[in-house]
Formats: structure tokens, C-alpha cells, sequence
């Protein structure tokens, strides 16, 4: 996995915006509701369509004031502070299992094409 990006701060976390208190919100109850957290993409569509820069600027400020830890290139990689980030993480590991291994057995088939030209570069 990746190294967490930001942390939570010592003490308090900083009071929120109403929009980070959203984020905050939706982002606690898909951790409940399905045990992983929201992408940016879910993020953003939840808020009534902004951008995804958006909604990853918000998650980035909850993380900058303490009330989640963001896991650097993690799509799902958002912990909360009232829970424990191993727990969370080995959540997301588990939950995205099965996705990849779906991914692996559903690959495409290469051409005959494509695998003769890339014979005829050495490639394998």
C-alpha cells in the first residue's frame, strides 16, 4: 500500500466548513454502510456534480485539520479518526480482492496479430 499522505493532527481536529462537514458525513456513513470509503468520483457526484478536484480538496483539508487520514494513491485510502487506520486499511485491502482478481481472470484475449508482431520485436 501507499504511505499516508496526511494524518491526524494531535490534540482536536479544527472545527469544519458546512461543505467539509458533508464530505466528513458521507465519507463516515459508506464506511459503515459498506465497510470502505468513497472514491473523489463519489465524493463529487454526492455534492450534486463538482469536480473531482473538488471533492479531493475537501478530503485533503479534512485531512489537514485531523478528521481523516488520506493514503497517498489510494482511491478508496481515506481512514477515519474515530476508528483504527490499520483496521480501515485491511478493510480496503480486503474489499478490493476480489475486484482485482475479477480484473486478472477477465482480461482480453491478445490478437494473433498483435502477438506475432510483438514476436517479431522479441517482445513477450
Amino acid at each position: 500500500m501507499g504511505e499516508v499522505h496526511s494524518g491526524f493532527a494531535a490534540g482536536v481536529p479544527a472545527p469544519l466548513t458546512p461543505g467539509q462537514r458533508k464530505v466528513l458525513t458521507f465519507i463516515e456513513r459508506m464506511w459503515k454502510a459498506k465497510g470502505y470509503a468513497p472514491t473523489n468520483d463519489e465524493i463529487a457526484e454526492h455534492l450534486g456534480g463538482v469536480s473531482t478536484s473538488t471533492a479531493h480538496g475537501l478530503v485533503m483539508q479534512l485531512a489537514k485539520k485531523g478528521h481523516v487520514a488520506k493514503l497517498r494513491n489510494a482511491p478508496r485510502g481515506i481512514a477515519l479518526r474515530d476508528c483504527s487506520v490499520v483496521d480501515q486499511l485491511r478493510e480496503l485491502r480486503e474489499a478490493s480482492l476480489p475486484i482485482a482478481e475479477s480484473l486478472r481472470l477477465n482480461r482480453l484475449p491478445m490478437p494473433e496479430d498483435l502477438k506475432r508482431f510483438r514476436s517479431a520485436l522479441g517482445v513477450a
